[in-house]
This record gives C-alpha cells, sequence and structure tokens, in this order.
C-alpha cells in the first residue's frame, strides 16, 4: 500500500504528533473509573494518555473492597520520569487519596511547571471524594491539603455539587452566613464557582449539578462555569437524561476537558466540548455488571472533535 506522507529513516510514515496528557489518579480494576476511564477518553479524543497511578483498588460497579496506596515517592517518580521524555499539553489528576500523595504530586508538578515551556501547562483538578458506589476515596486529612495546595496550581477544578459544598463548607461571606452549605439552585451555583476561584486562587471552577435544575424546567440540568479572569460564568444547560447509574463520568468529564484543553481549546470550549463528548457516550453506554452501565468511550463525531 502507497503512501502519501513523509517517510522517517526506518521507512515508516511520519505521522503528525498527538498531545500528550498525564493523569495522576487511581486505578479502578472494573475498568469503568479512574485511569482507565482516562486513558480511554484521551485515546477517543486523539490525544495520547500517560498516567501516574496513585493507588490500586478492588473494586466493582458495586463496592470498593481495598485501596492499596502508592508510596508518595513512587508516584513522583512517576511523573518524573514522564516529564523527563514527554512534552506535555496538559494534566488531569483524579484520585489523590491521601495528604502526603498529595503533597508529593504538588511539589513534582511545580518543578514540571518551572521547565522551559511548562508555565502555561493546563492542570484538570477533579477533587474525587467519594466513589459511585458510596465508598470514601480520599482520606480526611487529605482534603484541607488538595484545597490549600493542589487548587492554586489548577487551571480548572471540577467539583459536583456535594464537592463544592465539602470545598467551602467553612466559607463565610461579609455577613457571616454560611451560604454554600447547601447549594440548591443555579444561582447557588455560580456563587460557588466564584468563591472556590476566590477563596482557592483557582483560575476556573466547573461545578456539576446533574441533579439540579435549570431555570424553572425541571426537564433540564445544567453545570456551571466560572472563569476568574474574564469574571464571566457560563451555563450549560440541557435535557436532562434519563437517570441511569453510570460508572465513571466524573472522570471522563474531567479528562475530556483536559484533552480539548491539549488541543488548543478555550476552558469554556473544552468544558462545552466536554460535555457534549459525556451526553453522547451516556447515550450509547452498555450494561456493566450488576448495577452499572459503561460509558461508551469509542463515541466520536467531527463536530465535537
Amino acid at each position: 500500500m502507497s503512501s502519501n506522507g513523509p517517510t522517517d529513516t526506518n521507512g515508516m510514515k511520519d505521522n503528525a504528533r498527538l498531545p500528550v496528557v498525564l493523569t495522576i489518579a487511581g486505578s479502578d480494576s472494573g475498568g469503568g473509573a479512574g485511569i482507565q476511564a482516562d486513558l480511554k477518553t484521551f485515546f477517543a479524543l486523539r490525544c495520547h494518555g500517560t498516567s501516574a497511578i496513585t493507588c490500586l483498588t478492588a473494586q466493582n460497579t458495586t463496592a470498593v473492597d481495598a485501596i492499596h496506596a502508592a508510596p508518595p515517592s513512587f508516584v513522583a517518580q512517576q511523573i518524573k520520569t514522564i516529564t523527563a521524555d514527554f512534552s506535555l499539553s496538559a494534566i488531569k489528576t483524579g484520585m489523590l487519596y491521601s495528604k502526603a500523595i498529595i503533597e508529593s504530586v504538588v511539589d513534582t508538578l511545580k518543578c514540571v511547571l518551572l521547565q522551559e515551556g511548562a508555565a502555561d501547562l493546563a492542570i484538570v483538578v477533579d477533587p474525587v471524594m467519594v466513589a459511585a458506589s458510596g465508598a470514601r476515596l480520599v482520606e480526611a486529612n487529605a482534603i484541607e491539603a488538595m484545597k490549600e495546595q493542589l487548587l492554586p496550581l489548577a487551571t480548572i477544578v471540577t467539583p459536583n455539587v456535594p464537592e463544592a459544598e465539602a470545598m467551602l463548607h467553612d466559607y463565610k461571606d461579609s455577613s457571616g452566613s454560611r451560604p454554600f452549605r447547601e447549594i440548591s439552585s443555579i444561582e447557588a451555583m455560580k456563587g460557588a464557582a466564584q468563591a472556590v476561584c476566590d477563596l482557592y486562587n483557582v483560575r476556573s471552577c466547573l461545578i456539576k449539578g446533574g441533579h439540579l435544575t435549570a431555570a424553572a424546567d425541571p426537564s433540564e440540568a445544567a453545570d456551571v462555569l466560572f472563569v476568574r479572569e474574564t469574571g464571566r460564568h457560563h451555563v450549560f444547560a440541557g435535557k436532562r437524561l434519563p437517570l441511569v447509574n453510570v460508572h465513571g463520568t466524573g472522570c471522563t468529564l474531567a479528562s475530556a476537558i483536559a484533552a480539548f484543553l491539549a488541543r488548543g481549546k478555550s476552558v469554556d470550549d473544552a468544558c462545552r466540548l466536554g460535555k457534549a463528548y459525556v451526553k453522547h457516550a451516556i447515550e450509547a453506554a452498555y450494561p456493566l455488571g450488576s448495577r452499572s452501565r459503561g460509558l461508551e468511550h469509542r463515541w466520536s463525531d467531527d463536530d465535537v472533535l
């Protein structure tokens, strides 16, 4: 078969390089979330995925039975080894589990950001706290380290409503009240997204509000993005999908956003395109295990890509 493309000295076609994205997260032995979902998403969105594994989990669609954390020094070594050879276009973090791992990741990422050409490297933080099965995926003393040390490095953080409430649990407004202990409206989501950015020096925050309604229409659901540089809120509203137990949506959305940032999209466009990708992956989801559905990561469309 002939090829019109250039070839290297070994006779191989010299294809264009793909953007390289690093995920720093836990392994899901059931394959629906975590590192596995991240890498499938990167591949589907035409990026090369690399990984630094923070934890091994024994889990399926019903439970997380065990968590084995990697030594923090080994997590750091994985990141150092990847960045020594690959030129990264984006980084996504997921399950970091312990304070020690978070501190090791933060110290290593600070060194990465000092490398030539890396100052503007996109970092997507998915503040994973609880699995879909209800299992806790972060130690209690790790949440403060995440908020105080990791979030200031983030280009965007992607909490769901319960995670945003946890991040803002002690936040007080000028009157001394705590307005975000219960986020129950689109306007509250707007305020919470801005508060996360202001409080933790984050550049942008996307709060996922799947169980909240957009405006007065209960058939719609909405996510809210706040971009600190522009001071603008973006509300991504759409028809609510039928309620199904789908595994790995949070990991997949954060990874899709990272992939689109790696491909040069703006934060708001990356969120919009990422949501479109996840929507179609949910619509094409397949039965998985005894009580869940798996996202169809292979779904793709030139309008999204």
